[in-house]
């Protein structure tokens, strides 16, 4: 599978693209290219997406997928793996000490402040498994709503060629190797 790496705009990874307040149904990223993927793309006949005006002009081309893709950061972690794992450690937390005094209360209130306190406890205790199992960077990719923009590297796939439209590219999966506003990934990396 062909893989390509660029700076990242526009990223709807983790949820699906929404247009003019409508949901799109597709994940998706505009990725600035190189010169030199620039070339081979069009010589595939897909079709780009030049931004600004010559000599700052640059090259970009979106990239699709209808399915949720595989995102790993620059460590090798699965970030959907993460949030799953977070939200079972709080599910297997909430069922083991939903059943303590205070939680059985007749009260509403006594009843309504023991489940938020237990809520409290279970986001604190996942948010420490997931620190201890996968790392901070990993945990604040999975928290954020949305990955934000920064380098990647996709693999995709081409489609069949359309005679208007060009050849589509779809998203495979998603290397993060940097990001922008997230503490704890190495820019380095």
């Amino acid at each position: 599978m062909p893989v390509i790496e660029g700076k990242a705009n526009f990223v709807h990874i983790k949820n699906t693209e929404e247009y003019r307040g409508k949901d799109t149904g597709t994940f998706s990223m505009l990725m600035t290219l190189n010169e030199t993927d620039a070339q081979t793309f069009e010589n595939m006949g897909v079709r780009l997406k030049p931004y600004g005006e010559p000599p700052e002009q640059i090259i970009q081309r979106k990239f699709k997928s209808n399915y949720p893709v595989k995102i790993i950061d620059s460590e090798g972690v699965d970030i959907r793996a993460v949030s799953e794992f977070i939200h079972q450690q709080q599910t297997d937390f909430i069922l083991t000490n939903e059943q303590t005094e205070d939680y059985l209360d007749e009260d509403e209130e006594a009843r309504e402040a023991a489940r938020e306190a237990i809520r409290e406890a279970a986001i604190e205790a996942a948010t420490a498994a997931a620190v201890k199992e996968y790392g901070k960077s990993a945990l604040d990719l999975a928290l954020a709503d949305e990955i934000p923009s920064g380098v990647f590297r996709v693999s995709f796939k081409y489609g069949a060629s359309h005679p208007v439209h060009g050849v589509p590219v779809y998203m495979d999966g998603i290397r993060i190797l940097e990001v922008e506003g997230v503490a704890g990934v190495d820019p380095a990396l």
